[in-house]
C-alpha cells in the first residue's frame, strides 16, 4: 500500500507573522497544501507563493467559518486532510510518525493535541483536543459559523479517535490576542449562531470570549448556561467549561462557591490534576498555607495517577512545584523554597519566577559567582527580562558579571553600566544621556531607567544644570515637587503619586540609598494617608520588621490592609507579645470577616481557642489544619 496522501487545508487572513513557520513546519511532510484567503492585506500572500507545493485561492469572507473550511476541503486532492491555523505549527518527527503510519489505520476522524501558550512570554501552556485529521471520502464537513465543528453529511456519529499528533499554538499569547482583536468579531458571532440555537457548546465559547475581555460575571453566567445544557460529563468541552467555572469564581474572590463545586469535579475527574490544583490554590489565597502545601504535595506524589489533562499539563508538576516554593520561601524555609522552585525549572526551564526566586535565594546565600553559574545555563531563554531583574533588585555585581558572560548589545550594555552606576551611587564621568537622547529615550522604552533613576543621575553629577529632558521626565513624577518651586504639593494627596513615591523608597532600599531615601521620607506628610501602611508593608517585606513598625503605628486603621494587620501580629508574636498579638487579631478579624489567617492566630494566641476553632470549622469545613488544631486542644 502506498503512503496515504495527506492534504493540508488552511484558510488565512493577514499572517506574515507566522504563516512561514507553519508551512515550514509542514512542507516536507505533506503532499499537497491548500490555502484559502479571505482578504490579506499584509505579505500572507507574498511569503505563501514562495512555497511551491501550495495551492492558493482566494475566498470573499461571510462571516462564516464552516463555509471557508468546507471550500478549503472541496479543493483537497489527498486521501487525508489535516487541518491547521497559521499560528500553529507541528514537530517534525511526530508529524512524520502520525502520517507514516496513517497507512496502517481504519479509521476516519482524529483529534489531534493542541499546545496552546499563553500569558505574556508562553511559559504557560493549556491544552485542548480538536479533529483536525480526517479522511477526505465527501462524507464528513463543518458547521457552525464559529468554532466549526466536523459532522457526518447523514447525520451519522462520528467515532472521534485521539491522533498522537501534537500542534503548536501561538495565538492565545497575550501580545497576540490584543493585536488580532478577534474577541468581540467572535462574540458577535456566537450572539448569532446562538440565536439559531442555544446549545451548550455556544454558551461555553461565548462564556470563553468574555473571560477574554475579563467580563467575568457575565462568563461566568455563560459558562453555567452551558454546563446546564451538558449532555454528557464527559464530552470534551464540558470537563474545560466546568474549571472556566471554578477559575472564574476565583477571579471574582468567590471562593466557598469554587469549592464546593470542586467537591464533585474531584471526584468526577479524578483521573486530572486540573481541579485539585485549583482546589490547592484557593486554599492559598485564603492564606491556608498548611492546607495548600497538603494538596500540592499531593499531586506531585501522585503525578504518574493523573493520566488525563483537562486544561494543562501543567497542573500536574510545573505548578504545584512552583506554589510549593513560594509558600516555602515565605516561611522562610530555604532549603524547601529552593527544592521546589528547582523542580518547578527543571519542568518549565523557560519559568521566569523560578529562575529568579531561585537567583535572588543563591544571592543571598551564596557567591554572586556560584548564583551565576547555576543560572548561566537558563539565561539565553529570557537574558533581557532577567538582566532588568537583577539590576531593579539592586544586585549590580550579578548584573556586571551576566555582561562580561553574555554577548550584549553595545546600546543597551552602556544603558547597564550606567544603571550600575547608579546602584553604587557612583559618580559618572559623563553625562551618556545629555549627549545621545535616542540612547535614553531606549533606556525608558526597555524600562531600564525611569523618572526616579533620571532624579538620581542628575544627583550623581549635582554641577551639571538639570537638561530639558531630565526635567521633563521628572515634573512628569511625584518628584516634580522637588525641581519645581511652583509646583502644586496638594495633589501628591493622589493615590497614585502616593504609589509612586512609596515605589521610589522601595527602590532606593534595594539600591542601599538610604541617604536619599531619608530625605524623601522627610516628606511623608505630603503624601496620602495610605503611605504609612503602605511604607510599613515595604520594609516588612524586605526584612525590617523594626522600622516597618514605626511606620505602622502612624497609619490609620482604615488605610491597613490585612496583610497589614497579618504583619503587626507576626512582629508581635516575634517580641512574644501573645496577648497584645490576640488582640489585634481579633480587631482584623472583625474587620476582615472569616478571613483564615487571623482564625489561626486568634487560636495560636488565645488562653480559650475552642469558641474560635468551631466557629473556623464552622466556615472552612474542610480544614486538615484547624482538624489537627481542635485534635490537640
Amino acid at each position: 500500500m502506498n503512503k496515504p496522501q495527506v492534504s493540508l487545508c488552511m484558510i488565512v487572513k493577514n499572517e506574515e507573522k507566522v504563516i512561514g513557520r507553519c508551512l515550514d513546519s509542514v512542507v516536507n511532510l505533506v503532499d499537497d497544501i491548500v490555502i484559502v484567503d479571505t482578504g490579506s492585506t499584509d505579505r500572507t500572500i507574498e511569503i505563501i507563493k514562495e512555497y511551491e507545493s501550495a495551492r492558493l485561492f482566494h475566498y470573499k469572507w461571510n462571516n462564516n467559518f464552516a463555509d471557508a473550511r468546507n471550500f478549503a476541503a472541496s479543493q483537497a486532492i489527498g486521501d487525508w486532510i489535516l487541518v491547521l491555523d497559521a499560528d500553529e505549527f507541528l514537530e517534525t518527527g511526530n508529524a512524520k510518525h502520525v502520517i507514516d503510519n496513517l497507512k496502517y489505520t481504519k479509521e476516519d476522524v482524529f483529534a489531534i493535541n493542541i499546545v496552546n501558550f499563553v500569558g505574556v512570554d508562553g511559559t504557560r501552556t493549556l491544552e485542548n483536543k480538536h479533529v483536525r485529521l480526517y479522511r477526505n471520502t465527501g462524507k464528513y464537513h463543518y458547521t457552525r459559523a464559529i468554532h466549526e465543528q466536523l459532522v457526518h453529511k447523514d447525520n451519522k456519529n462520528i467515532t472521534v479517535n485521539l491522533s498522537d499528533l501534537i500542534a503548536y499554538h501561538s495565538g492565545y499569547l497575550d501580545d497576540v490576542v490584543k493585536k488580532k482583536s478577534k474577541t468581540d468579531r467572535n462574540t458577535k458571532l456566537l450572539k448569532l449562531q446562538l440565536k439559531k440555537g442555544k446549545e451548550g457548546f455556544d454558551y461555553y465559547n461565548l462564556g470563553n470570549e468574555l473571560k477574554k475581555e475579563k467580563k467575568y460575571e457575565q462568563a461566568l453566567d455563560a459558562y453555567l448556561k452551558a454546563y446546564k445544557k451538558k449532555e454528557d460529563p464527559f464530552i470534551n468541552w464540558v470537563p474545560i467549561c466546568l474549571l472556566n467555572i471554578i477559575e472564574t469564581l476565583f477571579t471574582l474572590n468567590r471562593y466557598n462557591d469554587a469549592l464546593e463545586i470542586l467537591k464533585d469535579a474531584t471526584r468526577i475527574y479524578s483521573d486530572a490534576a486540573d481541579f485539585l490544583y485549583m482546589k490547592g490554590a484557593i486554599y492559598l489565597a485564603q492564606g491556608r498555607k498548611e492546607d495548600a502545601k497538603q494538596v500540592f504535595t499531593l499531586i506531585l506524589s501522585e503525578r504518574a495517577s493523573f493520566k488525563t489533562v483537562v486544561k494543562s499539563s501543567d497542573f500536574i508538576e510545573y505548578l504545584p512545584a512552583l506554589r510549593l516554593g513560594r509558600v516555602y520561601e515565605i516561611e522562610k524555609n530555604m532549603d524547601k523554597a529552593v527544592q521546589y522552585y528547582s523542580k518547578a525549572l527543571n519542568v518549565n526551564n523557560h519559568c521566569f519566577e523560578s529562575l529568579t526566586s531561585l537567583m535572588r535565594l543563591f544571592a543571598i546565600h551564596t557567591s554572586i559567582k556560584e548564583t551565576l553559574d547555576f543560572a548561566k545555563p537558563f539565561l539565553k531563554n529570557n537574558l533581557e527580562d532577567v538582566l532588568l531583574f537583577v539590576l531593579n533588585d539592586g544586585l549590580y555585581e550579578l548584573a556586571d558579571l551576566i555582561t562580561q558572560e553574555f554577548e550584549i548589545e553595545e546600546n543597551i550594555l552602556d544603558i547597564i553600566q550606567v544603571k550600575i552606576s547608579l546602584i553604587q551611587n557612583k559618580a559618572l564621568k559623563n553625562d551618556l544621556f545629555g549627549k545621545d537622547e535616542q540612547k535614553l529615550a531606549l533606556a525608558l522604552k526597555k524600562k531600564y531607567l525611569d523618572a526616579g533613576d533620571i532624579y538620581l543621575l542628575n544627583r550623581l553629577n549635582p554641577s551639571q544644570e538639570l537638561s530639558q529632558v531630565y526635567k521633563s521626565i521628572i515634573r512628569n513624577s511625584f518628584l516634580a515637587f522637588l525641581i519645581d518651586k511652583e509646583f502644586d504639593v496638594s495633589v501628591l494627596q493622589k493615590e497614585e503619586y502616593t504609589s509612586e513615591f512609596c515605589y521610589m523608597i522601595r527602590k532606593l532600599l534595594k539600591y542601599n540609598n538610604y541617604e536619599v531615601a531619608n530625605e524623601l521620607l522627610d516628606y511623608v506628610n505630603l503624601f496620602a494617608p495610605s503611605v504609612y501602611a503602605k511604607l510599613g508593608g515595604i520594609f516588612f517585606s524586605l526584612s525590617q520588621e523594626d522600622l516597618a513598625m514605626s511606620f505602622y503605628e502612624k497609619a490609620e486603621s482604615h488605610t491597613l490592609e490585612s496583610q497589614d494587620f497579618l504583619n503587626v501580629i507576626l512582629w508581635l508574636r516575634a517580641q512574644e507579645n501573645k496577648q497584645e498579638a490576640n488582640r489585634i487579631a481579633k480587631e482584623a478579624l472583625g474587620k476582615f470577616q472569616g478571613d483564615y489567617r487571623f482564625y489561626e492566630q486568634i487560636i495560636e494566641t488565645d488562653s480559650d481557642p475552642e469558641p474560635y476553632l468551631m466557629e473556623a470549622l464552622d466556615i472552612y469545613k474542610d480544614s486538615i489544619t484547624f482538624e489537627q488544631m481542635l485534635l490537640e486542644i
